[in-house]
């Protein structure tokens, strides 16, 4: 899910372009990126923290909203031809392949008549009741059962399709880190970025909260999605193109 930066709050650091092209078009070093320096891994203690707290969450938010995902279900059987959930093959920590579960919001086969392509504005193949469920994100609810298995987590990555990981592990410097981690239901790239915020910046997102993981903050960009969830916001608002301005991140954490 992909959020107006506008309502995340906040954002100081400038993030520079990841790209390898960029990079070679300019002459500058890859790791002159400001993210370079420092671990990209969590400890163990708090890796287990995250872990514990994806678990309970997990379990939680399953069961306050089996009414809501029983009625979801029926609604989008009713809407049009085909199964009310969705599975599709996705890249998590150490790149491992998994299926990730969702809402069907495309007529059945979609990819049969169009291919492997990224979703649009006004795509066709979005039904009546698939645009509702995106629109208010209700579509990536069975996507808890994921994180209760372990192929995600509530916080990380965004989770990316296989042949798209290969496209973009050529074309993005580091964009191979971003699997130090579980990928998550939601993260910094979705909170602080927008929807069409370029791979070379979303991946610089990535590793910013790679880098500067704390549990402090994946609370704080939970109750941020929270937050913007609520506010109910279009998914019209969301696909508008910002005017270009350099894209920023939002402070780290401070140490104690």
């Amino acid at each position: 899910m992909y959020f107006p930066a506008k309502k995340a709050g906040i954002l100081q650091p400038q993030i520079q372009h990841t790209s390898r092209n960029h990079s070679a078009l300019h002459g500058t070093a890859e790791h002159s990126n400001p993210i370079q320096s420092g671990s990209f891994c969590p400890s163990l203690v708090s890796a287990v923290l995250k872990r514990l707290v994806d678990i309970l969450c997990s379990t939680a938010g399953l069961i306050l909203c089996a009414p809501l995902l029983f009625l979801c279900s029926i609604i989008v059987r009713l809407d049009s031809p085909g199964p009310a959930f969705y599975s599709q093959e996705r890249v998590t920590r150490n790149e491992k392949v998994f299926r990730i579960y969702k809402f069907r919001t495309m007529i059945h086969h979609a990819e049969a008549i169009t291919g492997g392509v990224l979703a649009s504005a006004d795509d066709p193949r979005i039904t009546r009741v698939g645009k509702v469920l995106r629109n208010t994100h209700l579509d990536e609810l069975p996507q808890l059962l994921n994180v209760l298995k372990g192929d995600m987590s509530l916080v990380g990555p965004r989770p990316e399709r296989p042949m798209f990981v290969e496209k973009y592990k050529a074309e993005v410097a580091q964009y191979e880190q971003r699997f130090l981690v579980r990928a998550g239901l939601t993260g910094t790239a979705q909170v602080y970025g927008h929807y069409y915020t370029e791979i070379s910046e979303k991946t610089a997102y990535d590793l910013w909260y790679i880098k500067h993981f704390s549990l402090w903050q994946d609370i704080k960009l939970m109750f941020l999605t929270v937050k913007v969830l609520f506010e109910g916001k279009p998914l019209q608002r969301a696909l508008e193109k910002p005017a270009h301005s350099s894209p920023k991140l939002p402070n780290p954490p401070i140490a104690k």
